[in-house]
């Protein structure tokens, strides 16, 4: 089989801005425990994100609405045993925020106690408790962890602040005349596998090529998927709220993908072939039929915890295994084996996408009708169904310093 891995950088960054509401203008108070509060006006720059408020497009592409934010505000103590310390204040509530369309930003504001403040921004914690456990806040430390508990529904996006506890800016919040702008940026801190299959053919020098299917035909046989669960070994599942590394026991999961009427892609294109993978490709988030040479297919995947951090030394990380189960709405199932050895682990990159290429090739159908043995004249097109198939396993790494490695299994 040949499955070939391909990692691109996603456009991944979402500013957030915070500043103070003109009504707060002449605010002296200081920082005392005397009730008094500052209005807070919160803008989050939506204009890098498919923020679509007027419902989902035709073709699926991630969604981000006011809802996936969270804020959560520190005040610093100014007596006491915690005197200097950053204690949780409140989660700011955004609640009321809406979509201002001329400038692409989600607006709102909420009231804080007067104090000198830090926050952490994040998108996409609020997911269900069996999907991702987040920590209580108390002092602002880095030692509070996200953690993935796997199962079989896939996790969602998530976006974090790439800093530590110690570097987050301090605002002073209604201490003097005016407040500062608050600002922070968050990146993207998972990373995602696609499954793509083309029908294809193996060249005398090792390397592959997709090929169109017939028109009307593509690489399912026109079958409609009722089932794909990618099973997934060795998997990461633990990072702090800044988005490090911090598994001590990989685990397992079997995800099950869905809506397949909208992360699967047919391609249509009889032209050019695919150009999903290419150097300066970047749709990867909305992947379109013409991306894709004519009967292949494109499966948008699912999110997951990186690998640690590469050190200077090393080129990449390949730790997780994965197998593909899919089944049509009538018939049996496949299972395709992808790492079939140490070499065949996927690498999974905070901010990237793992393309995971299968290619279908034919074995030679043997004996024809004439009086020696040859190819059938009339061969059907082999699909990810047909049993006189192999899958032709590669991995390849795209990125400055490119590695390769390649592998067979019939």
């Amino acid at each position: 089989m040949k499955a070939k891995f391909i990692f691109m950088w996603i456009a991944s960054a979402m500013l957030f801005t915070a500043c103070s509401s003109d009504d707060n203008e002449g605010y002296t108070v200081g920082p005392g425990n005397n009730g008094e509060q500052a209005s807070v006006q919160f803008e989050l720059d939506a204009s890098m994100l498919n923020y679509a408020p007027s419902g989902p497009s035709l073709r699926y592409s991630p969604e981000y609405t006011s809802s996936g934010f969270s804020i959560y505000a520190f005040r610093q103590a100014i007596d006491g045993d915690l005197e200097g310390q950053y204690v949780f204040e409140k989660t700011i509530n955004l609640a009321n925020m809406t979509y201002r369309e001329s400038d692409r930003k989600l607006v709102g504001s909420d009231l804080l106690n007067i104090g000198t403040y830090k926050f952490i921004s994040a998108y996409g914690l609020n997911q269900p408790t069996s999907i991702l456990s987040v920590p209580t806040f108390n002092i602002l430390n880095d030692s509070y962890f996200i953690t993935y508990n796997g199962g079989t529904t896939p996790l969602g996006e998530i976006f974090l602040q790439d800093t530590d506890a110690a570097n987050l800016t301090s605002y002073d919040l209604g201490i003097n005349s005016t407040n500062p702008t608050v600002t922070a940026t968050l990146n993207r801190a998972v990373s995602r596998v696609d499954i793509m299959f083309f029908k294809g053919t193996r060249n005398e020098d090792g390397t592959y090529t997709e090929l169109p299917y017939n028109t009307g035909n593509n690489v399912f046989g026109n079958k409609t998927i009722q089932q794909i669960q990618l099973r997934y070994g060795n998997l990461n599942n633990v990072m702090n709220v800044f988005g490090n590394y911090a598994t001590t026991t990989p685990m397992s999961a079997n995800i099950e993908l869905s809506n397949f009427s909208e992360i699967i892609t047919i391609g249509n294109n009889t032209v050019s072939g695919t150009i999903v993978g290419d150097e300066d490709y970047t749709r990867y988030d909305a992947v379109a039929s013409e991306d894709i040479i004519y009967g292949g297919a494109h499966i948008f995947g699912n999110y997951l915890f990186p690998n640690r951090e590469l050190q200077e030394n090393e080129s990449t990380i390949k730790n997780t295994s994965l197998e593909i189960y899919i089944k049509p709405e009538y018939g049996l199932g496949r299972t395709i084996n992808v790492s079939v050895d140490e070499e065949h682990l996927l690498p999974v990159e905070k901010n990237k996408v793992t393309l995971v290429k299968i290619y279908i090739i034919e074995r030679n159908p043997g004996p024809g009708p004439g009086p020696g043995p040859g190819p059938d004249p009339d061969p059907e097109e082999p699909t990810v169904f047909t049993t006189n198939v192999d899958f032709e396993i590669e991995i390849e790494t795209v990125w400055e310093g490119s590695h390769e490695v390649t592998g067979e299994v019939n």
